[in-house]
């Protein structure tokens, strides 16, 4: 195990945070070390130079810290793991898959690893055996179970939620920043910043189309780079949809949605299009959350970014065109390309490893997908697909407001609702381009939140109604006051 320079950091601050703050802050601060994705904060080398990202070491000291606060509080802890109860069996199972399916099956069919050394060409496979990277997933999925988990502790008894909201606008603006500059400040001294962060010994890709810079920021690739932004734009936009400090995270969306729309990727621009459905049902089959202001505002920013953007490309014929041939191959042409073919292969092994298995899957971590649904179903077989999609779910399933509407209440149950549909939403790109079965950091910390607070404002307006026996009793109306003067006095 070689620490690394952002390592000693990485642990420096989490170790204050330890002793200083609560759950909640060391919470934010994984979620805020997401954007050092292409990061090394360890670097294990027992186990073929896999990288440690400092995210995933700020989750130990986020653990330690749930295990001190709610050390003698078995109770809350254990409606924890059973709300979770689905995201928990969906891990466990992926981590024993990682390590006996692989060597059950070994052999049986070719395969693209997860680190895809020695490829000769595009379809290159080879026998499936266990490597490292079954390990390195296994271990990254119980991550994903702790993080969920700990998330749903950091927020039922959290003081104030305004953390988790001031964290979303902090890592939406720092991430846009970055990718910005890594663009327009491109050849310059920033890029020995960019190659300092990005230590890890993942493929660290740098692309450009045509006279277009794709934005990566500071991860490894412009894809993850796409896929992170989202995440934080949905939350931020859904924050300003139900108007929890709607100036700064109203700002934040709209500066991340630019970003997005410009980073010219193709992880982006399917994200953005299936979000825009997915608000478009919500608005037809919900609409009684959206107000009318909020809509108003939408149309007038998307009229007004059509026709500016209309004005730039016609006085620039050149840059239209060059973006218009940039946009088709991103889009149109990229099934037909070899990047497309390759990843058509990619996803197809899910579906022959699960024939394979008889439904059981060949591990977490044997092969390499360009989905997420393929990688679980090839992975983890029924047993995967069936825990996530029921996890998923469960996330879904909504919280009334409560009928008086108390300010607590009622902003947990918007940032419950806010967070818990950036998680949902957070994963259609993850449907084209994810490798692995797990389904990240962010995904699990947004669904724990998103559970816990629903929990919390359940047992907050519960805890509202008076109880006879077991059962709940509506309400008593205000008792006829006591007689007073002369009849009063007359008994």
């Amino acid at each position: 195990m070689i620490p690394t320079l952002i390592g000693a950091v990485t642990v420096l601050v989490g170790l204050w945070l330890l002793f200083r703050r609560s759950p909640l802050d060391l919470l934010c601060a994984v979620m805020a070390l997401g954007v050092l994705e292409g990061s090394a904060a360890l670097i294990l080398t027992a186990i073929g130079s896999s990288s440690i990202p400092p995210g995933r070491v700020m989750l130990a000291f986020l653990i330690l810290s749930c295990l001190h606060r709610f050390k003698d509080d078995a109770q809350i802890v254990g409606r924890a793991a059973a709300d979770n109860g689905w995201l928990i069996l969906f891990c466990v199972y992926g981590f024993i898959s990682a390590f006996f399916l692989p060597r059950i099956f070994a052999g049986q069919m070719d395969v693209v690893p997860m680190r895809s050394v020695g490829l000769r060409h595009l379809l290159d496979a080879f026998p499936l055996r266990f490597t490292p990277q079954n390990i390195t997933t296994g271990v990254y999925l119980i991550g994903t179970a702790l993080a969920a988990l700990c998330s749903y502790l950091a927020v039922f008894r959290a003081k104030s939620l305004s953390p988790i909201v001031t964290a979303a606008i902090w890592i939406s603006a720092v991430h846009a920043v970055t990718g910005v500059l890594g663009v327009a400040l491109r050849g310059t001294p920033w890029d020995l910043v960019v190659d300092f962060f990005r230590n890890g010994s993942y493929s660290q890709l740098s692309q450009a189309t045509e006279d277009f810079v794709r934005m990566g920021g500071l991860m490894p690739e412009p894809s993850n780079f796409a896929r992170f932004g989202l995440a934080w734009f949905i939350l931020c936009f859904e924050l300003w949809l139900r108007h929890i400090r709607p100036t700064a995270t109203g700002l934040t969306a709209a500066l991340m949605g630019l970003v997005l729309v410009a980073s010219t990727s193709s992880t982006a621009y399917v994200g953005l299009a299936g979000y825009a459905l997915l608000i478009a049902v919500r608005m037809a089959f919900a609409p009684a959350y959206l107000r009318v202001d909020k809509l108003v505002i939408m149309a007038f920013v998307a009229i007004a970014g059509v026709i500016a953007f209309s004005v730039i490309l016609s006085l620039m014929p050149d840059a239209a065109h060059a973006f218009e041939k940039m946009l088709r191959q991103m889009t149109m042409e990229k099934a037909d390309s070899a990047s497309g073919q390759q990843r058509a292969f990619w996803a197809k092994q899910g579906i022959d490893a699960f024939i394979l298995s008889y439904g059981l899957g060949i591990g977490a971590g044997s092969f390499r997908s360009s989905s997420l649904l393929m990688a679980i179903l090839g992975s983890m077989g029924v047993v995967g697909i069936v825990s996530f999609l029921a996890y998923v779910a469960r996330l879904l399933r909504p919280v009334r407001q409560p009928a008086a509407r108390p300010d607590a209440s009622g902003e947990i149950v918007d940032i419950a609702n806010s967070v818990g549909w950036a998680a949902v939403a957070s994963l259609i790109p993850a449907l084209a381009i994810q490798p692995s079965p797990d389904p990240g950091m962010e995904f699990a910390c947004f669904a724990g939140i998103a559970i816990g607070l629903k929990a919390r404002a359940v047992s907050t307006q519960l805890a509202a109604i008076p109880l006879v026996g077991n059962f709940v009793s509506p309400p008593r109306a205000p008792a006829a006051p006591a007689p007073t003067g002369w009849r009063h006095v007359s008994k």
